[in-house]
């Protein structure tokens, strides 16, 4: 059941982005890079990764709220908001990397760290 409902929340959310980032233009057009061949809307990821906040505090099934797990929703949010950026504003390559590339060492020293 609670597979079902997370299920139904999530399509709900990636219908109303498709809905808003129709409205905002936010419009991927293929191009030689992309592996569509019909304009789509971008930034999905967003929804997803909301779909699955939902999903948690809807459900958390014995999640230990601590200072890791509260770092690696940080973490996972910073990086769904650079890919939407990618997506609205063409980052640079380079860029993305080194943030990409940042958050995760970041991530992973932690680990090691607490472990």
């Amino acid at each position: 059941m609670n597979f079902i409902l997370i299920a139904l929340i999530s399509f709900l959310l990636c219908l109303g982005y498709m809905s808003l980032a129709r409205r905002r233009s936010w419009i991927d057009y293929p191009n030689t890079r992309s592996a569509h061949s019909l304009p789509i809307p971008t930034g999905g990821g967003l929804a997803v990764f909301f779909s699955f906040g939902l999903a948690i505090i809807i459900f958390p099934g014995g999640l230990e709220l601590n200072f890791s797990t509260a770092l690696l929703a940080i973490f996972t949010l910073l990086l769904t908001m650079v890919g939407f950026l990618d997506d609205i504003f063409n980052l640079e390559i380079a860029s993305r990397f080194c943030i990409y590339l940042t958050i995760s060492a970041i991530a992973v020293f932690n680990i090691f760290v607490e472990n």
